[in-house]
């Protein structure tokens, strides 16, 4: 008996098995994950503001003025305190009337 024919390296392989469609993807799926977080902007996304320029300081306020010297003692006024005037007398309930006209003189009295 001789010996058996070697396989050919060419020869076909047997067809494989097709592959099945995958399913649905979840809607669960994470999401993708955000970018690194930017130096210049911390505090979750708030700007921070501009770093201050050493070219341009805050001016510094005018230096306030001295007071002037105070005195020890106020001066006296040369005229005292007016002094409260005196309650009004209370207004009467009785308006008074106003007198009448005076009466015609009667004619001289005659004897005869």
């Amino acid at each position: 008996m001789g010996p058996s024919n070697p396989r050919s390296p060419l020869s076909p392989g047997a067809p494989g098995i097709p592959l099945r469609p995958g399913g649905p993807g979840s809607p669960m799926a994470p999401g993708k994950p955000g970018g690194p977080m930017s130096p210049f902007c911390p505090g979750g996304g708030v700007s921070a503001g501009s770093p201050l320029s050493p070219l341009d300081p805050v001016c510094p306020g005018n230096p306030s003025r001295p007071g002037g010297p105070s005195y020890p003692f106020a001066p006296k006024s040369p005229f005292s305190p007016a002094l409260p005037g005196r309650p009004g007398m209370p207004r009467s309930p009785f308006v008074p009337s106003r007198p009448g006209n005076p009466g015609d003189p009667g004619s001289p009295w005659s004897p005869f």
